[in-house]
């Protein structure tokens, strides 16, 4: 009787636990926004990352997301300027491979959003943020795989992490911003089984 009681209650705990997704990176961004000069702002992506968190499809939350970027594959579309990125004057790609984000809290906000809470490491520093996250839709592709479409926006502050290389014109005016608008958005699909 209580080997059953154990199974039915391990039967429970994995239903309401959720479902595997994982972000489909070839319909999936994450793209930033940064002020240059106080008068106009420079954007970028990174090409590489991966993300999977599980779904309760009934209550429609996020369990245990978990983002993981390669910082060389920063992309604004200036290469001279995306090797500077890489050097320690900003992500030091070559002791801090790994951006990484990982979901501790997720507030239901009503209208299918959510408050994703967790920390966020860049180079050596961890500080907890938080992403407002909204489901677009549900579809399904014509190969029969669910999916979700996803926003996620946040503001951190680069020097909070370290990243905190900057300089001055004549008039004083600073280079770049302190502020970095952060925008993950896309598509997550079912996470494939692996193969036997």
């Amino acid at each position: 009787m209580k080997s059953f009681l154990f199974i039915a209650l391990l039967i429970i705990s994995s239903a309401s636990f959720g479902e595997a997704f994982q972000l489909d990176t070839k319909h999936s961004k994450i793209e930033f926004k940064i002020g240059y000069l106080a008068i106009a702002s420079v954007t970028g992506v990174f090409n590489e990352f991966t993300g999977q968190f599980d779904f309760d499809t009934k209550n429609q939350n996020v369990k245990d997301l978990v983002v993981e970027i390669k910082a060389t594959s920063i992309d604004t579309g200036i290469e001279a300027r995306d090797e500077h990125l890489r050097t320690e004057d900003f992500f030091g790609t070559k002791k801090f491979p790994t951006i990484k984000f990982a979901v501790k809290t997720a507030e239901q906000k009503g209208n299918g959003k959510l408050i994703l809470t967790g920390p966020l490491t860049i180079r050596d520093k961890t500080k907890t943020i938080s992403f407002e996250l909204k489901f677009t839709g549900k579809e399904e592709d014509p190969w029969g795989n669910e999916l979700f479409g996803y926003t996620a926006t946040s503001k951190i502050n680069r020097k909070d992490f370290g990243v905190a290389w900057n300089k001055q014109n004549k008039k004083g005016t600073f280079i770049i911003g302190d502020e970095v608008d952060i925008v993950v958005e896309g598509i997550a699909k079912k996470k494939e089984e692996k193969q036997k």
